[in-house]
């Protein structure tokens, strides 16, 4: 018999609210977190921002948004600038876990990606995308 110890915890975490406040009578679940990497341009003198991200040993519990593309981390049109994420944990989302769209140079390495529903790590319409020692586990199907 094989076992897996999974680390679920950091000393920086990422956490949706689920206080009162978080909460609409349209809705009475909380609304989970995301986070976003993204290229854009700005509206004022259109400079082209390129989206990074450089997250180790980070801690994301309770973000994605139930039936929606809101993933609890989530990579769209992010072709320019850094994104690594690397020894972090991504749990106990109410929709998927990460999403890749229309993006290239990611790099995803010895992550845990737990507890969400319909996919764990879903790629489109991408390139250059780097998967490295994960674990996905938990990933329920779609009710």
């Amino acid at each position: 018999m094989r076992g897996e110890v999974l680390l679920l915890s950091s000393n920086v975490n990422v956490t949706a609210s689920t206080d009162e406040m978080s909460r609409t009578y349209a809705y009475p679940e909380p609304y989970g977190c995301q986070i976003l990497v993204a290229d854009f341009f700005e509206p004022l003198d259109l400079s082209y921002r390129a989206g990074s991200i450089n997250f180790d040993n980070v801690a994301v519990f309770n973000c994605s948004q139930e039936k929606t593309e809101y993933a609890g981390l989530r990579f769209e049109y992010a072709v320019q600038g850094e994104k690594k994420v690397t020894n972090s944990a991504i749990s106990s989302g109410k929709g998927e876990g990460i999403i890749i769209k229309n993006s290239r140079n990611i790099i995803l390495d010895s992550n845990v990606v737990h507890d969400f529903i319909l996919y764990g790590i879903k790629a489109k319409a991408s390139s250059h995308i780097t998967i490295n020692n994960n674990v996905v586990n938990g990933v329920k199907p779609f009710n």
